[in-house]
């Protein structure tokens, strides 16, 4: 018999219906994506989907950064359109799985709020991406956190402005100067000084790169002063 499944699909939201009352909690917290079971009416429309079973999650040996490059990989190969996760378990056990998979992907779940949903916002995705060469490994990490630290800041608070949104993606942007290749902060003889100056530095890498995107120079300040 084959196990329980439940579909996570990226760039959709909500919960299909019929869904159980357990799963509502999973479209409160991540309302960007669509929550539902196995062969729920996701549309007519052929979504590509990695599948993960609860075991392997599990296991003391799973590859979590080889999980991470599978999802960013679909993501990058659909462009904007929805692609989906597919998790196999207990039936009791998916929700909770789905939460702690989904904290771990929320850098792709691209959740917005009313200050950055708008086309100036896209603006500053798409120079925050074209700034960092994905084919550095630990660009690509630094890319990723970013992402992350942005969705953290929605997540704790829906009505963060647009400056700390801003700030979380561009924080650590001065690593793509100093770290692109390897790390050096771990060898620093005053490491509180090398972090100082690693903000100050980002800082003003931040504000000339919102400037390009459009942002606005009050905006860009508030930004400098939360990086610095």
């Amino acid at each position: 018999m084959p196990s329980p499944s439940l579909e996570v699909v990226f760039r959709r939201r909500g919960t299909p219906l019929g869904a159980a009352e357990e799963l509502r909690p999973l479209a409160v917290e991540f309302p960007t994506v669509q929550i539902g079971p196995s062969r729920s009416p996701f549309g007519e429309e052929e979504i590509p989907f990695c599948t993960l079973e609860a075991v392997e999650w599990e296991h003391p040996t799973f590859g979590f950064y080889e999980f991470d490059a599978r999802m960013n990989d679909l993501a990058e190969r659909t462009d904007g359109h929805p692609f989906g996760l597919r998790l196999l378990g207990p039936a009791e056990r998916l929700p909770s799985l789905a939460f702690e998979v989904l904290t771990r992907c929320q850098r792709l779940a691209d959740r917005r709020n009313h200050e950055s949903c708008g086309p100036e916002f896209d603006r500053v995705l798409r120079c925050h991406r074209e700034l960092h060469n994905l084919a550095k490994p630990l660009v690509r990490a630094d890319h990723s956190h970013t992402l992350d630290t942005w969705q953290w800041v929605l997540r704790l608070n829906r009505g963060a402005g647009l400056a700390v949104q801003l700030a979380a993606l561009f924080h650590d942007i001065e690593r793509l100067v100093s770290e692109a290749d390897v790390r050096v902060e771990h060898q620093a003889p005053i490491y509180q000084s090398f972090k100082d100056d690693h903000a100050r530095r980002g800082a003003a890498m931040a504000v000339e790169a919102l400037a390009e995107a459009g942002i606005d120079e009050p905006a860009c300040r508030r930004v400098a002063r939360l990086i610095g």
